[in-house]
């Protein structure tokens, strides 16, 4: 049926983390798979995110063309700004976290890798499937994160 490969559930794992709730970037009442137009969520306000989160996939080349044709000169830039503006308050938000958390256990946050290694090994005892590179990657944001929070 899906290719259930790493990047898909990767991928699912944006999805999910974006979709509802008070502070998403979409939220849909309802996707009909197969009648579009009645689904909640519109093409270009999925386009429009998928072009703000191409740090975790590639979008395809039409959904900057879908965008741009909608949106008026200037308002596409202006809504990416906006939204990336709230996400990476609320990324350094949660690598702040993250970096207190750490802290409290001790754990090296300056050797990424080796932090992330056990931070997997946590979340595979509590049964969340997550690989040390992707964790790594967060970890390296922490400094920066720390920095744009230091008072």
């Amino acid at each position: 049926m899906f290719d259930e490969s790493p990047k898909f559930r990767r991928r699912l794992e944006i999805a999910r983390a974006n979709f509802g709730g008070p502070k998403a970037a979409l939220t849909p009442k309802s996707i009909a798979i197969d009648a579009p137009s009645r689904s909640s969520v519109s093409l270009v306000q999925f386009a429009g995110w998928t072009l703000n989160n191409r740090q975790h996939f590639s979008a395809p080349v039409e959904f900057e063309e879908i965008v741009n044709a909608v949106a008026p000169r200037g308002a596409q830039e202006e809504a990416i700004a906006s939204q990336d503006a709230l996400a990476t308050k609320g990324r350094n938000t949660a690598l702040c976290i993250v970096a207190a958390l750490a802290s409290m256990d001790k754990l090296d946050l300056s050797q990424p890798y080796k932090a992330a290694e056990v931070i997997e090994a946590m979340l595979a005892t509590m049964g969340v499937s997550l690989g040390a590179e992707a964790i790594a990657g967060w970890l390296k944001d922490v400094p920066r994160a720390i920095e744009s929070r230091r008072r």
